[in-house]
């Protein structure tokens, strides 16, 4: 895990992670869960028709769980931000977070149906607590984060290959 993560984890300041879920908190694959095997909006209009649950076989990532579990036992929180497109995927996205996150309650899970929400969130959360940590896979955002937020000192931005590190 990278040191400056491990640092705040045991720090004595009132930090809240943030985590992003797709990518972040389990493995990013959904072609086994289409439904007839197509992508496109009449196809995701059908998966919300049938309820089907996108996340059913994917898997929590390993280091992400290890982490949070460290979060919890050192007397910290963490919260889930993630874009969701309907009350189906809230569901399907909580569901997962229950059965692999149960540190985190379920009234934890932020959802934002724009990624430029996620800001708005973050710089809310920079309000309450002396230091928020947000991590996502998704680079390109994170940097744009960065550059949108300059102003607020106290979030730190991680791409998830950060808990990678020993």
């Amino acid at each position: 895990m990278n040191q400056q993560i491990d640092e705040l984890i045991h720090s004595k300041e009132n930090v809240l992670f943030i985590f992003d879920f797709d990518g972040t908190m389990i493995e990013a694959k959904y072609d086994e869960n289409t439904v007839l095997g197509c992508k496109n909006q009449a196809c995701d209009a059908l998966r919300r028709n049938l309820q089907v649950d996108v996340y059913e076989k994917t898997k929590p990532l390993k280091r992400t769980q290890d982490m949070v579990r460290t979060i919890y036992l050192n007397n910290k929180k963490a919260k889930v931000l993630s874009k969701v497109s309907d009350s189906i995927e809230v569901l399907n996205k909580m569901k997962h977070l229950h059965n692999n996150y149960p540190q985190i309650r379920i009234d934890d899970f932020i959802g934002v149906t724009e990624y430029e929400q996620k800001a708005v969130v973050l710089e809310y959360y920079s309000q309450i607590y002396d230091k928020v940590v947000y991590i996502d896979d998704y680079l390109d955002f994170l940097l744009k984060l960065e550059d949108t937020l300059t102003d607020i000192n106290n979030i730190k931005y991680f791409h998830i290959s950060s808990l990678f590190l020993d």
